[in-house]
């Protein structure tokens, strides 16, 4: 992370920023939005687009998510096309990359959160009533923001009050367009701000530096014959903190083979240096251990098809690619539900 992403806000960028989440929370947007409807907000500081969307239609979240460029959008279409699918869901919150101001509770907020309200006098009182200001980055826990993310979260919630206003007088400005969508950005004086539609940004999805299995075992591999037997295989965030208590708390990818027909746990390792060519260094091992390769490997992630692409063209394994895998779903689910029941307890 650069310098100018590190930065701590000024007591002046917190109190704008505090100044515009109350405008905006005291408009009650969500009263009139739902959450797939999405404008963007060009910022010209950084140069990015900021695609928002009010959540709180159902009133279980109260926010404005600004999701940042090409990458933001695509993991915010991401979520919304995840539908009612609990690992969809958890890899699409999981590959967020956005700024999110939000109104918690107050046991919600952090200490560092209440201090700065205290010390710019801020008054709040009820349930989703504090404002909360987050980053959101793939591999990370939710984190403080900084001082050029205050400045820009607060330029988003100033325009996104002028639409609000503008689509409560004239609710057809906003009515969707297939490719597009609204954005608020400067005229040509750069004096006066206009709402354009434009083009959507390319989707974009993540991917896995180019690399390729040792010769040697994929030799090994070969020579082993083949099982009446299918793999789901799936790579995820795992909702489990590394690093120093200093650091940015991350969360390591983890990798997991699951036999398809009985949903048994085959495999399970976390990210280390070498995690690509771990991940085919322990198929092939666990194809040893099992004494044999299966017939096919399901996965339900591109980017998961992508990474075994070649490995299963060498060994004459087929790759299939599924909306919904339930024994994989079921098998991630009960890890990751262990992993936080031991975390409470410890």
């Amino acid at each position: 992370m650069s310098a100018s992403h590190s930065e701590t806000p000024t007591d002046e960028e917190w109190r704008a920023l505090y100044d515009a989440a109350n405008k905006f929370y005291a408009l009650k947007p969500w009263q009139w939005f739902d959450d797939d409807q999405i404008f963007g907000i060009y910022h010209p500081e950084t140069g990015v687009v900021g695609y928002c969307c009010i959540m709180g239609a159902l009133g279980e979240v109260l926010a404005l998510g600004v999701y940042l460029g090409a990458r933001g959008y695509s993991g915010l279409k991401a979520l919304m096309e995840s539908g009612n699918d609990w690992a969809s869901m958890e890899d699409a919150y999981a590959h967020q990359y956005a700024l999110m101001a939000s109104y918690e509770d107050r046991d919600y907020l952090s200490n560092a959160d209440r201090q700065v309200i205290r010390r710019l006098a801020y008054k709040y009182r009820g349930r989703q009533a504090w404002p909360c200001f987050r980053f959101y980055e793939p591999g990370y826990l939710p984190s403080a923001i900084s001082g050029i993310q205050a400045r820009q979260l607060t330029h988003a919630l100033e325009h996104a009050c002028e639409i609000v206003e503008d689509y409560h007088q004239h609710p057809e400005a906003l009515t969707a367009r297939r490719g597009k969508v609204l954005v608020r950005r400067p005229d040509e004086s750069q004096r006066q701000w206009m709402n354009v539609w434009e083009a959507e940004p390319p989707l974009t999805y993540p991917t896995e530096p180019a690399a390729r299995p040792d010769a040697g075992l994929i030799k090994l591999a070969r020579n082993l014959p083949l099982l009446d037997a299918v793999w789901d295989i799936d790579i995820f965030y795992l909702p489990i903190t590394i690093g120093t208590p200093r650091e940015r708390p991350q969360m390591p990818r983890t990798a997991l083979i699951v036999d398809h027909e009985t949903g048994m746990i085959l495999s399970v390792f976390l990210e280390d240096d070498h995690f690509v060519e771990r991940v085919w260094h322990t198929i092939i091992q666990t194809m040893r251990k099992m004494g044999g390769k299966p017939q096919a490997f399901f996965v339900r992630q591109r980017s998961v098809a992508a990474l075994l692409a070649h490995l299963s063209q060498s060994l004459g394994i087929e790759l299939v690619e599924f909306r919904l895998l339930p024994q994989l779903t079921e098998a991630r689910r009960g890890l990751v539900e262990s992993l936080r029941d031991r975390s409470s307890f410890e």
